[in-house]
């Protein structure tokens, strides 16, 4: 029997185990409860007959002791466990003090000891009703185990149809593969002698565009050496994360999957894997594939495509792995010094030397070496760099999301759907700021028809050849792509074919390749389009910005195309162009300023909107999004919604299981549906959440609706519907379905809470955060005007005006101060408020959660019996507190409780193996958080470190219901296991500068909750060139006032070494300063005159280019000399 049919039987035979014993508690508990019914009856006074339930409740609950008027004991059981604390036994406690009071206060009432009388009834009926809950929530769990995965719907034929939907997908996969087949074995030849002619041009273009280029051919060949002269590129350590890069990529087999788990876990096996690798790296030149045909599977994806997956050798996998990813994070880095140097453009033309002298003659402004920190332009750069350059190549190999399994990737690694949903954001956020400062803004997106099968090879090899890249890997990787293939569905008797053109999928060494090509398109834009950026998700990319500049971009593209051999894909081609209307215009401007700069820019009624040639046709649509140019905004496209729904419909219909229904609603609707929408962001504003909450909204009435019955319904109805017919079991309280395994629940996802909740955090437009950010230019210009005119001009500056400069443009008697056009006329490069502004419209809002009230917390103190629930408010995600906002009432009347189940009642662990298979989602982060902390203590231990204080930033994922305590307690958890004599940990919790002051003091909150548990200290950190860091007093003033130490993040970069953030930094009276690299000098001395420790980091500033130069010029060597205490940090391959 294969593994992977054997696990579902050894889970159902567990589940039935667990089933006949929880069938024997119930009966046992039946019988019990009817005896105590039984012995109540008999008795004659209300008295008694209340007496006898208490005991028969606390003796079945288990503390007996809580029911009885006894003096045999030494303390009282329920004092003992904490008298001051509320709890749920203290009822119990009450009642027996009330019976003994009842024998001498006649002002105990019968009626008061009916209602106790009814209550204790209660509490046994609640008791009846958790045992069916668990024998029910165990037959759920073993109908999962029984259908546990999905087939095909076999549904007849779509009302509008002549065919059935396995017809519909037949025909699909069929025509797919057709097309599939024709692009990868249909041998293409393109022209390398015309791609190097392309390339030489492209590169040829300036004297600093050749120097680039020839660095690079440099660097290159210096790599190639490197990695081939290296003799021990495998070894057990690097094997493993290399495996755990194969595992993520999910293209092997499940048995071969398992396989290298145990590689993952058995040192001495993977030593031999290691040594084995080792020879057929030295042996390079002539690796090729085996003489077996690798097999090749059509999968379908969730949005109806189907994608070709290769299942090679284990061996040759992590091999080719290992390749592709070294290769990727060197040309990543060339690529980036590219964009570093002088031969590439920059977007945004530099202010002319006249303008800057003006500048600094009327408003007193500095050398603008630094100007960048400040503006919209170097914010721009940076996230480009950051986010969207090359993303699909890593940086390093610990940048790489990789399987692990426990866990998911880490929450700062922006996952491939992240990316998507911030260029979205950062779509809308330009057109809103080129329509307010330029009246306009072209918007172009497109990618590649079939990019990845149609690629052909000739295209690919001729590029690595132009970047000199060594014959020996141009044979190597000529080998790699004419794979033999052999589809699975054709069976063994299928014909083994050559791949001609194309890259296998989901392989580091295609990514590469395509990211290597994809490059020169990068540098063909910026360089023909006046510096304008390429914003490339892979093949997908887009542009914006003015009509001429995008009209150049585009035909670079096409240029590019025609060379390399590639198709561009109309389909998802389109080009905008937005005007603002008159009609808008006043709700960027003041309407008291009539010289708004806003005012100057051109409309619709001025400008011609005729569709110019060079521009594609078609729209621009992002998911099921599509922008209106009318409005300017994106809106929910209506017909593609229609698609899906009947999609959905059919997953849902296929599903045998009712835990596999759940899964499928919360794959398809709260995630795949609810993703192409767009998450919230300031750019899109509220009326964005309320369309998709009515679209939401439709797709579940349409889903439910019954034999043409248009009135609501919810996937809740339709699950209590579909249980009662099948379990025959009715009355389930809405929180069963909501609420996650642990309480009993099936946790489906409900996708309105978490957008209501974010709708909340949204208490502005965008019109209004720009209307803002021109007010306080308005008032900027007004005071540097009154400072001219008070003081006069910066007479600094005429020294250093150009001898082509008149200097009567300046210092005539009664010179006019500039013009507010001139003030404003490079904002892009001068605003500091406009660069908050952007910075607002790309954040996402904070979840606003319930609000917490005694209801709430009575609910929450009846679930104190079930030890492994969190019962604390504040350790909930904001989506968990508003779940049992809504729910928690109808738990609490059905079950007594929050959970329906009592503890260990539950085959969770069963559950957890379910979702971990491939065809569930992985398990909750907070496994993997403990692995990730484990690993972090022994890499320290084994280094000799004695002392440490491990630093993080408590997170909260709603995906995974974790909330910041819970993040916390998961930490101190593992260093309490971790507690040994050769290393002392302590933990420091980090303040993200780029949050809210309520999150800060959530934050210290925390800190000073755990303090008794090994917190230490509280410290800020985060993107130095974000926040307003003044919102922060009160949370380091709390946390100093209760003993908690302080450090913090000081001066980093230039941009946060201004003078007010320095004096407020200061004022929070820190112990210790982390940096310190951009002091001026008057600060300096005032952090020698407190003798603050400082925390300098060599290797971080000289290897992040912090600093100018290396380790011989950092201000290690100026603080050693001062009155200060100096610690050395360093970046282990362990950074937490």
């Amino acid at each position: 029997m294969a593994a992977t049919d054997a696990l579902p039987k050894t889970l159902k035979s567990i589940t039935e185990t667990k089933l006949k014993e929880l069938s024997k508690q119930q009966a046992l508990f039946e019988s019990r409860k009817s005896a105590v019914y039984e012995e109540a009856a008999k008795q004659t006074s209300l008295e008694d007959k209340v007496r006898v339930l208490l005991e028969g409740v606390t003796r079945l609950k288990g503390f007996p002791d809580d029911g009885l008027d006894t003096t045999d004991k030494e303390d009282d059981a329920v004092l003992r466990s904490g008298g001051d604390r509320v709890s749920a036994r203290h009822a119990y406690w009450n009642i027996r003090r009330d019976l003994v009071q009842r024998k001498f206060d006649s002002s105990i009432s019968d009626a008061k000891l009916k209602l106790f009388e009814e209550e204790l009834r209660k509490q046994l009926n609640f008791i009846s009703a958790k045992h069916e809950h668990a024998l029910f929530f165990n037959r759920l769990v073993t109908e999962w185990l029984t259908n546990p995965r999905n087939p095909v719907p076999e549904i007849a034929k779509d009302n509008n149809s002549d065919v059935s939907y396995e017809q519909l997908e037949r025909k699909e996969a069929h025509e797919q593969r057709t097309e599939w087949e024709r692009l990868v074995f249909e041998p293409r030849q393109t022209d390398s002698a015309a791609i190097e002619g392309y390339l030489t041009k492209l590169f040829g273009q300036s004297r600093l565009s050749e120097q680039a280029l020839k660095d690079l051919r440099k660097r290159v060949k210096l790599s190639s050496k490197d990695f081939l002269t290296k003799d021990d590129h495998f070894t057990v350590d690097s094997l493993k994360w290399v495996i755990r890069g194969v595992i993520s990529k999910d293209i092997l087999s499940p048995n071969k999957v398992t396989i290298l788990r145990e590689f993952l876990v058995n040192d001495e096996v993977a030593q031999e894997v290691a040594d084995v690798l080792n020879v057929r790296m030295a042996q390079l030149d002539t690796w090729s594939w085996s003489g077996q045909p690798i097999m090749v599977e059509m999968r379908r994806h969730l949005n109806g495509k189907y994608r070709a997956y290769m299942d090679e050798d284990i061996l040759d996998a992590i091999f080719l792995h290992y390749i592709g990813v070294k290769w990727s994070i060197t040309f990543k880095e060339l690529f980036t010094a590219i964009i570093h140097s002088h031969g590439w453009k920059r977007q945004s033309k530099n202010i002319p030397k006249d303008d800057l002298e003006r500048r600094k003659y009327f408003l007193y402004e500095e050398d603008g070496e630094n100007r960048d920190n400040y503006n919209i332009v170097g914010e721009r750069r940076r996230a480009f760099l950051e986010t969207y350059f090359m993303c699909q190549l890593p940086s390093d190999v610990d940048s790489i999301p990789v399987y692990n399994e426990d866990s998911q990737a880490d929450d700062q690694k922006k996952s491939f759907v992240d990316l998507k949903h911030s260029l979205l954001h950062l779509v809308m956020a330009e057109i809103w700021l080129n329509k307010a400062l330029y009246g306009e803004v072209t918007v172009v997106q497109s990618d590649f028809r079939w990019f990845g099968p149609s690629l052909p090879h000739t295209t690919l090899l001729s590029v690595l050849e132009f970047f000199h890249v060594p014959k020996i890997w141009i044979d190597f990787f000529r080998r790699f792509l004419d794979t033999p293939l052999k589809f699975v569905q054709d069976g063994d008797d299928g014909p083994v074919r050559i791949r001609k053109n194309g890259v296998p999928l989901s392989h580091s060494i295609s990514d590469w390749l395509g990211e290597v090509t994809l490059f020169c398109l990068d540098f063909s834009v910026n360089q023909n389009a006046n510096g304008l950026l390429l914003y490339r998700l892979h093949d997908d990319f887009w542009f914006w910005g003015q009509e001429q500049d995008c009209a150049k971009a585009w035909k670079s593209v096409n240029e590019f195309c025609d060379v390399m051999g590639l198709e561009i894909n109309h389909e998802k081609t389109g080009a905008a162009r937005l005007y603002l209307n008159k009609s808008h215009k006043k709700e960027f401007s003041d309407d008291s300023e009539s010289d708004s700069n806003v005012d100057q820019r051109p409309d619709s009624s001025t400008v011609s909107v005729t569709e110019p040639a060079s521009l594609p046709r078609g729209d621009i649509r992002w998911g099921f999004l599509k922008l209106d140019e009318s409005t300017g905004r994106f809106e929910v496209d209506q017909s593609q919604v229609d698609v899906h729904i009947q999609e959905l419909r059919r997953q849902l219909a296929a599903c045998k299981s009712t835990f596999s229904w759940v899964q499928a609603w919360n794959t398809y609707m709260a995630r795949f549906i609810s993703n192409n929408f767009g998450k919230p962001a300031f750019c899109l504003g509220r009326p964005h959440i309320e369309m998709v909450l009515s679209t939401l909204k439709r797709i579940e009435r349409e889903l439910f609706a019954v034999d043409g019955d248009a009135s609501p319904g919810s996937a809740a109805d339709y699950l209590r519907l579909a249980i009662a017919k099948k379990f025959n079991l009715s009355e389930l309280p809405d929180g069963f379905f909501y609420f996650p395994e642990e309480y009993g629940g099936l946790a489906l996802t409900n996708p309105f809470v978490s957008l209501i909740s974010m709708r909340e955090g949204i208490k502005t437009t965008p019109e209004r955060i720009l209307r803002d950010a021109f007010i306080a230019e308005d008032k900027e210009y007004a005071a540097a005007k009154e400072k001219y005119e008070k003081q006069g001009p910066n007479r600094t500056s005429l020294g250093l005006i150009s001898s082509a400069t008149p200097r009567s443009r300046f210092s005539s008697p009664g010179t006019q101060f500039m013009s507010r056009d001139e003030y404003v006329k490079h904002s892009e490069s001068t605003s500091l408020y406009l660069k908050r502004a952007y910075q607002l419209l790309l954040q996402q809002p904070e979840e606003v959660s319930a609000a917490f009230t005694p209801e709430l917390q009575n609910a929450i103190s009846k679930n104190e019996a079930i030890k492994s629930l969190p019962v604390d408010w504040y350790s909930m995600s904001s989506y968990s507190k508003s779940i049992v906002d809504l729910y928690s009432s109808g738990m609490i009347n059905k079950y007594g409780s929050l959970a329906a189940v009592e503890d260990k009642t539950l085959p969770l662990g069963v559950v957890k193996i379910l979702k971990r298979e491939k065809h569930f989602q992985k398990s909750s982060d907070l496994t993997g958080l403990k692995y990730s902390t484990r690993r972090v203590l022994q890499d320290f231990q084994d280094d000799g470190v004695r002392y440490l204080e491990l630093r993080t930033t408590p997170r909260e994922s709603q995906k995974y219901g974790v909330s910041k305590e819970q993040y916390v307690t998961t930490v101190l958890d593992v260093i309490e296991e971790f507690k040994n004599d050769r290393m002392s940990t302590y933990l420091l919790l980090s303040i993200d500068r780029t949050k809210s002051a309520t999150n800060a003091l959530e934050v210290v909150d925390l800190a000073i909750k755990y303090q008794h548990r090994g917190v230490v200290g509280v410290e800020l950190g985060g993107d130095p060139s974000k926040g307003d860091v003044s919102i922060f007093a009160s949370a380091f003033k709390r946390a100093r006032d209760h003993g908690l130490h302080i450090t913090l993040h000081f001066a980093e970069t230039a941009f946060s070494a201004c003078s007010t953030e320095l004096k407020t930094l200061l004022s929070f009276q820190p112990e210790r300063l982390g940096h310190v690299i951009h002091v001026p000098d008057s600060f300096k001395e005032e952090i020698a005159r407190r003798k603050l420790g400082l925390e300098l980091c060599l290797s971080c500033n000289v290897h992040a280019k912090l600093i100018q130069g290396g380790f011989p010029d950092h201000h290690f060597g100026y603080w050693r000399n001062q009155d200060c205490p100096v610690i050395l940090c360093v970046r282990l391959p362990a950074t937490y």
